[in-house]
């Protein structure tokens, strides 16, 4: 048995996320960072860019996201990423309430 050793598996993860559809989903933009989580342990973060959800909706396909999850972890598991690591969606607009976004003029 031969045994492939993937310099940086992160990395094969993020081209993956960024090039894969899942669903209704089709990522934009997949950036990936090393950082400590909230139990102090080095983690991987994925931020997927996705397109705004559809007219109407508050938010994305639950299966559609289960799908890329589940997918995501196959796949992360087969090129050697080392546990833990965290998935956040992110919208491709992300407008915030037009009284956020003005300032105090007085």
């Amino acid at each position: 048995m031969t045994i492939t050793v993937i310099d940086h598996p992160e990395e094969v993860v993020r081209a993956w996320l960024a090039s894969t559809v899942f669903g209704s989903l089709h990522p934009i933009a997949v950036t990936v960072a090393r950082d400590i989580d909230f139990g102090d342990r080095e983690s991987w973060f994925f931020e997927v860019v996705l397109p705004d959800p559809p007219p109407g909706e508050d938010t994305w396909s639950v299966e559609d996201i289960f799908d890329l999850q589940r997918q995501m972890r196959d796949v992360a598991l087969d090129v050697g990423l080392t546990w833990p690591w965290y998935t956040a969606f992110k919208p491709e607009t992300d407008d915030e309430p037009e009284e956020l976004e003005l300032e105090d003029r007085t």
